[in-house]
């Protein structure tokens, strides 16, 4: 799918899926995962997972309340998760990585040698003095996913579970 140029968004696209928004959110992610696992960035592959799981509400309330649980066992206890989030991965893949060339270009992250997307600034300032309470839940789960993303196997084994082909 080819993103639609600025002046052909519609209104809602232009507000929800603008890189710089779609970029805090993949951002917080990464500088949680980098955090929680010591490492120093994310796979690329596991970037495409973010919007898709974060921005829809109803997956975001699924997330796990701990990094106990086992991506399968969220998997198997959501079936229906694996029917909606692939064709998510397939729209928002464009958004994805306009986000992260938006982060790139503003040298907010930056790539390391495996591939890996490294956070280069690890603190935002907020958008505005008060969030809504949906931007405050979208950043605030985008953070637990970023926890939680350590947690996963390895990203051929994480997208098989999806019933992605690596």
């Amino acid at each position: 799918m080819k993103i639609p140029n600025w002046d052909k968004r519609s209104i809602f696209t232009s507000n929800l899926l603008n890189p710089a928004f779609c970029g805090e959110v993949i951002r917080k992610t990464i500088v949680q995962y980098c955090k929680d696992s010591g490492k120093e960035g994310l796979p690329f592959s596991l970037a495409f997972f973010i919007l898709p799981i974060i921005l829809h509400k109803q997956t975001r309330n699924l997330l796990p309340k701990t990094k106990r649980t086992k991506l399968h066992e969220w998997l198997t206890n959501n079936e229906e998760l694996k029917l909606i989030i692939v064709p998510r991965i397939k729209y928002l893949t464009p958004y994805t990585r306009e986000s992260l060339l938006f982060l790139y270009g503003h040298r907010i992250i930056e790539f390391n040698t495996e591939g890996e997307i490294v956070p280069v600034i690890t603190r935002s300032k907020k958008f505005h003095e008060d969030y809504t309470e949906e931007i405050a839940d979208i950043f605030n789960n985008a953070g637990k996913l970023g926890t939680w993303i350590n947690t996963f196997p390895s990203e051929k084994i994480t997208y098989t579970f999806f019933g992605i082909k690596p």
